[in-house]
């Protein structure tokens, strides 16, 4: 049986559908995403789980040449913040195998070639204030870490009791019953919300704007467009940017929008927006291409399990999809994923509309072409009781997103920040 959302965030973001009403655990327990709530440690292809006290940091010495690994744990801030603020801080190029939620705490893998003989300490503490980075040198390694190198993610999340007309043991007997069926469920592999961003879920709108070769509104969804979920300053810095003022904008915007204040330093340059935007780092570029690539899966996605009617029925008929771009239809062919699933595809690209300048390879790279499955399974689920709430304890393969599992879980009872 398949629920429609009628949750704002959902359908700006794709999500138009809950899977399995069957989990929903809302009447008992709700969940407030936060870096004290939400933990996450990346499970390596070799097995290890990113748990810095598991792994015992120690003093490494290491030689030209050598690869050495560190576990990163961060709150507060990107993925790509992180890794850009631990190499300037060590003088090491650091390489990582996946982009982890800026609203959590994370820790994963990173590893970095020594371009000198050097002494690394155990343990670094690289940030504080608002955003924490910590890097804990854990040995060396072979071999780099490149995008995908990883199993999964582990996750420890933190449920509330919500206040209603039941006991404890009652809210214990369902959420036990919910982790007993878990590992035998299919759920839908839909793209979570910190793919699009929570407080300002643009992210995708910046990419469907290059796709279209619209830049100068690209430049507007990147800096401009001030949303009430951001905070006093950043609005003001977006609504200066709306007004034209660049120079009042640059310095509003806090030190961490360093791609807005990108853009912006070569707009008062007298660069064009589209000269400017694609200044930035190819990788920025790509994420903001396959956020959109995203958006127009889960709406792929949605409306396959909406004509289906079934999660598992959708499963047995399209197991994968190609991920939506110039290319897709190629890509379904090779892999012969069915007619029923291609004119799916088919229908949703239809709506999809691509700029000139998408007919240069070098663009074209810039897409995502892989292909995706339509569900994913939880493994290891489990529970500890506390006075406060519950921790819930799960692993999930590389690629599907916890948010999408606490969703069909909690539904309006998943508050993100």
């Amino acid at each position: 049986m398949i629920i429609k959302s009628v949750n704002e965030l959902d359908i700006k973001v794709g999500l138009l559908v809950y899977a399995r009403p069957e989990v929903y655990l809302g009447k008992y327990f709700r969940h407030i995403k936060s870096r004290e709530s939400f933990l996450v440690y990346e499970v390596s292809l070799d097995a290890r789980v990113a748990d810095p006290d598991a792994l015992r940091p120690l003093n490494v010495s290491c030689r030209r040449g050598e690869i050495v690994e560190f576990v990163l744990c961060k709150e507060g801030i990107s993925t790509i913040d992180a890794v850009r603020y631990a190499t300037k801080a060590l003088g090491l190029v650091l390489t990582y195998s996946g982009l982890k939620d800026a609203e959590a705490r994370t820790c994963q893998f990173v590893r970095a070639v020594c371009t000198d003989d050097r002494e690394l300490n155990s343990q670094y503490t690289l940030l504080r204030n608002k955003g924490k980075v910590e890097l804990y040198t854990i040995g060396k390694a072979g071999e780099l870490l490149f995008r995908g190198s990883l199993l999964g993610n582990y996750f420890v999340i933190l449920l509330n009791f919500t206040e209603g007309n039941y006991d404890y043991d009652e809210a214990l007997r369902a959420l036990s019953n919910v982790v007993e069926a878990l590992p035998k469920l299919l759920l839908p592999n839909f793209f979570g919300y910190q793919r699009f961003g929570t407080r300002r879920p643009t992210t995708h709108l910046v990419g469907k704007a290059l796709v279209e070769c619209e830049f100068e509104e690209a430049v507007r969804c990147l800096v401009g467009y001030p949303l009430e979920t951001e905070s006093e300053v950043v609005t003001a810095a977006r609504r200066a940017f709306e007004e034209g003022d660049l120079s009042r904008s640059i310095k509003l915007f806090p030190k961490k929008f360093w791609i807005e204040k990108h853009v912006i330093r070569r707009l008062m340059k007298g660069w064009r927006p589209e000269k400017a935007i694609l200044s930035l780092d190819r990788k920025i570029l790509k994420l903001y291409i396959e956020a959109y690539q995203a958006y127009l899966f889960n709406l792929l996605l949605s409306t396959g399990l909406i004509e289906y009617g079934s999660i598992d029925v959708f499963a047995r008929k399209c197991r994968v999809l190609p991920m939506p771009g110039p290319d897709a239809l190629r890509v379904s062919g090779k892999a012969s994923i069915g007619n029923d699933c291609s004119d799916l595809v088919r229908r949703i690209l239809r709506e999809v509309s691509y700029g000139d300048c998408c007919s240069t390879k070098e663009f074209r790279r810039l897409f995502s072409r892989k292909l995706r499955t339509t569900y994913f399974k939880v493994f290891r689920p489990g529970y500890k009781a506390t006075k406060k709430g519950v921790w819930l304890m799960f692993e999930l393969t590389s690629g599907s997103y916890a948010t999408i599992l606490l969703r069909e879980l909690l539904r309006e009872n998943l508050i993100l920040p």
